[in-house]
């Protein structure tokens, strides 16, 4: 079972880039080829949440990157980072990102 790091908060309207580290999780020789991120908002304040995402993820070696546009204050979105290693592991990384009130 997974666990969702908890990010420091944004604020509404502002534009954050959020990584995601594979470094603890892959050998050294491998890295990420590709990698899909999705964002919900559990908490229901925003009700497109998908719609925050900005652009494809930027991919690393180690890292995979993705711009969250114009998040809505008082939602918690729950993003789930998927990348596929060259050595054929898919591995999901999670956090939760609180967006503070106006």
């Amino acid at each position: 079972m997974s666990t969702a790091k908890l990010l420091d908060g944004a604020y509404p309207g502002e534009r954050d880039l959020i990584w995601f580290s594979y470094d603890r999780m892959i050998e050294v020789e491998d890295s990420v080829v590709t990698a899909t991120v999705m964002v919900s908002d559990p908490s229901g304040a925003d009700a497109t949440p998908s719609v925050r995402l900005s652009g494809g993820p930027t991919i690393t070696p180690r890292r995979v990157g993705q711009w969250l546009d114009g998040p809505v204050a008082g939602a918690n979105y729950l993003l789930h980072c998927s990348g596929t290693m060259q050595s054929g592991r898919r591995l999901s990384i999670y956090a939760v990102l609180p967006t503070r009130a106006g």
